[in-house]
């Protein structure tokens, strides 16, 4: 019952708050009219102190992976965590529990649900230190939490254009290409939608990321077996090219074109509309269209 969730999460027995802060977790994963009931009865102020003041650490991360779960695909708690507080205890004890990685992995996971599609809230994080904290995890972090990092750095980055300048600002750049290049599965995936995110923000980024080796690494991973790799991977090599006769070039000279309209006549479904999105974003130019043609008779 939620209501009586939402009152143990405030009982003064540490145990009854660590059981509510796990179970409101559990139960906000559900559905969005559980998260919304939630809301309404008041339980996000709790969680938030318990972030912020719980008595051990697996009891604050319980309850940051509460919040994270309660800001999923809802702007009103998106909203009311950011108005209770709820960032700024989520970055301190994001800087606070790095050496657990589990409990690490859902502060980072709710912070990155309460900047999706938030403008404000990713403006905030960014401002409290969260960009450069994000950029160490993905340098520093194991699998799970660089992938869940560089995550959260794409979203920071898609809905707040500044952000990108501040990632590349706090060394961003080289890590995610590096990860997109040698990290596991998954994090590699993640990195590539996060340079994604910040080649289409701007030609700064764009440039910083060519010029830190990116372009091999996305190549090679728009050719995985993965159809989320694939497409994370078209999606950021056609906002690289962006229509740029020199970017263009470049990318065709390694190849990027020739996987591109591969991609677009053969591979995965869920891939190729953003490998023809890719492919339109190239700038049209002679060996372009001589590299387009060879692809395509060869696929």
């Amino acid at each position: 019952d939620v209501p009586v969730l939402v009152a143990m999460a405030c009982d003064p027995r540490p145990d009854a708050r660590a059981h509510a802060a796990k179970t409101l977790g559990d139960i906000a994963a559900d559905s969005s009219t559980t998260r919304m009931a939630i809301a309404h009865a008041g339980g996000i102020a709790p969680l938030v102190q318990l972030v912020d003041r719980g008595e051990v650490l697996d009891m604050r991360t319980s309850a940051a992976r509460a919040l994270g779960n309660l800001a999923l695909r809802c702007t009103h708690n998106q909203v009311a965590i950011m108005r209770a507080g709820g960032v700024v205890s989520l970055v301190r004890l994001a800087q606070e529990c790095a050496c657990d990685t589990e409990g690490l992995h859902w502060v980072v996971y709710a912070l990155a649900n309460l900047a999706a599609s938030n403008a404000e809230n990713s403006s905030a994080i960014a401002q409290l230190g969260g960009i450069s904290m994000l950029v160490h995890y993905v340098r520093n972090g194991v699998p799970d939490v660089q992938k869940i990092a560089a995550k959260a750095l794409g979203i920071l980055a898609a809905h707040c254009p500044e952000n990108s300048v501040s990632i590349a600002q706090a060394g961003g750049i080289r890590p995610l290409v590096d990860l997109t290049r040698d990290g596991a599965a998954e994090a590699r995936r993640s990195a590539a939608a996060a340079l994604g995110k910040m080649a289409e923000s701007n030609a700064e980024s764009r440039m910083m990321i060519i010029g830190a080796g990116g372009i091999p690494p996305l190549v090679a991973l728009a050719q995985d077996s993965a159809p989320e790799a694939c497409r994370n991977a078209a999606y950021a090599l056609g906002n690289l090219a962006a229509r740029s006769p020199e970017n263009s070039t470049l990318l065709g000279e390694a190849g990027a074109l020739a996987v591109l309209a591969r991609l677009a006549q053969a591979g995965p479904a869920e891939a190729r509309g953003h490998a023809t999105k890719a492919l339109e974003k190239f700038a049209v130019t002679e060996a372009s269209l001589q590299m387009m043609l060879a692809a395509m008779g060869g696929a």
